[in-house]
């Protein structure tokens, strides 16, 4: 599969893992051409003083303004908190079968690394996960494939990198 991803920097993400995403999706089984746009701020449209979190669902309307070619996903990388109605947090959010994701470093950043995992495979398999449902995959059964739901650090660090061959098959370009 082939396609094309505009990387978006909202807030004041790492350039460590801008740098990191650039590099990895375009080896990834997506095989995305990536592009770096302008950062998106301020975001402060999005933020909830009662729950001191950003609403993901807000973030991704305004990644859908911004100009891009047909096909291309756009795909906003936060170090801020999000979340969405009815969830505590979300490590990020998608538009199924549309043209904009989000992720957040923000929780995968601040807890423990276990069996070996890094904080840029953490951000590896949110993206993969977050892109992969704009192309209409929804979540998957198998805990090894990267559309395995995630409801903790812990779950993104077991599960892999990449879509299982059922996962893969089904992918919409």
């Amino acid at each position: 599969m082939r396609c094309n991803v505009r990387i978006v920097p909202v807030g004041n993400p790492s350039r460590r893992v801008i740098d990191f995403l650039l590099r990895y999706l375009k080896d990834s089984d997506l095989e995305a051409e990536t592009y770096l746009s302008e950062p998106l701020h301020p975001v402060e449209f999005a933020y909830n003083p009662a729950r001191r979190q950003y609403l993901s669902t807000a973030i991704l309307r305004a990644l859908l303004g911004i100009n891009r070619v047909d096909g291309e996903r756009v795909l906003g990388v936060t170090e801020l908190d999000l979340y969405v109605p009815g969830l505590n947090f979300v490590f990020g959010e998608a538009l199924y079968t549309g043209a904009a994701a989000v992720i957040s470093t923000y929780r995968l950043e601040s807890m423990p690394i276990i069996f070996g995992a890094t904080i840029e495979s953490r951000v590896a398999k949110e993206a993969i996960h977050e892109l992969g449902h704009t192309f209409g995959l929804t979540h998957c059964s198998r805990r090894s494939c990267v559309m395995s739901f995630s409801n903790s650090v812990f779950e993104t660090d077991i599960k892999g990198e990449r879509f299982c061959n059922e996962c893969k098959g089904k992918l919409q370009v």
